[in-house]
């Protein structure tokens, strides 16, 4: 347990701790969090789905827009208007008697009420709109709290600040496009970010909970020579310390692979944007040159018409009948 097997890990070691020992040493009166503008927490897949194909469409995670929703003041706001001038014109017309404008001003608001009716149904039904509650959770989702007393001393030790290096690396795996995509979705059924930062939290104030029970049980200050010392398996050499420690590499190593992943999702993306434009402005180039060829017989016919006209001056008169 005192040293990983593979090499990335090793590697993803030695950051993390150069991470820890760049963090302030002081202690902290905030608990350790994460923010993300995506999700952390796991959601439920229908719903992770949608905020996929949201971000296809470049709508934000949290967002109340969608394609439909410009239904709502182009038709089903004039519908409402129109109907309620409508629903005036049919209290008068049924007032003064007027039968012929009474049916017709019936038959209008009934047309009105089905087409409002129709729009709300459609954008109420639109597959990328949010309700309020899927809103509610996604941004839960996006926010992570630890739940550990975290105060005092014990947010002054590289426990409290290791905590802090995994929120970190969940927020920046989080954030990347190809953690939401369809490439990843075995990988997000079985790496819960709220979970995983959960358990290196507990693990971690455990950890720092040990070393200061057993500073307090020797009455001093340094480490004590024991479980909880620097050499024992939860001091800040011991193989507990060293597994914690990995826990959170591996989680920075795969946020890095994700991240990587990301930018080559972005340059495909990329070069088949380009691709379809240069099939785009082929096409077009296919279309101009029929054009031109169009063009040019009509021009063909232009000098024979020129040529005739001067070669028989007399077809001017038939020509203009």
């Amino acid at each position: 347990m005192n040293r990983p097997s593979d090499p990335a890990v090793r590697a993803g070691r030695e950051r993390v701790l150069a991470l820890l020992d760049a963090a302030s040493a002081g202690g902290s009166l905030l608990v350790p969090s994460a923010n993300s503008l995506a999700p952390i927490a796991r959601l439920d897949l229908r719903l992770e789905a949608k905020l996929f194909r949201r971000s296809v469409a470049h709508l934000d995670q949290e967002g109340s827009d969608y394609p439909t929703r410009r239904l709502w003041p182009r038709t089903i706001a004039s519908a409402v208007a129109a109907g309620a001038l409508d629903a005036v014109l049919l209290v008068i017309a049924v007032v003064l008697g007027w039968t012929v404008t009474t049916v017709v001003t019936a038959v209008v608001l009934g047309a009105l009420a089905v087409v409002a009716a129709g729009a709300i149904g459609i954008t109420r039904h639109d597959p990328l709109r949010l309700t309020r509650s899927e809103r509610r959770a996604v941004h839960r989702a996006g926010h992570w709290r630890s739940a550990q007393p975290w105060d005092g001393h014990l947010s002054a030790g590289p426990e409290y600040r290791l905590v802090q290096v995994a929120a970190q690396a969940a927020v920046r795996l989080a954030n990347a496009r190809a953690w939401t995509s369809g490439y990843l979705d075995e990988h997000r059924a079985q790496l819960d970010l709220g979970a995983e930062l959960d358990a290196i939290d507990e693990q971690a104030y455990a950890l720092a909970l040990a070393l200061a029970l057993a500073r307090a049980r020797a009455g001093v200050d340094g480490g004590p020579s024991g479980p909880s010392g620097p050499s024992g398996p939860s001091g800040p050499s011991g193989p507990v310390w060293l597994a914690a420690i990995d826990r959170v590499a591996a989680l920075h190593v795969y946020a890095e692979h994700v991240v990587a992943l990301d930018a080559e999702l972005m340059r495909a993306a990329a070069a088949f944007g380009a691709q379809h434009e240069l099939d785009r402005l082929y096409a077009g180039g296919a279309r101009d040159e029929l054009a031109t060829a169009e063009v040019r017989g009509l021009i063909d016919q232009m000098d024979f018409i020129r040529r005739s006209v001067a070669d028989h001056p007399s077809a001017l008169e038939s020509g203009s009948a």
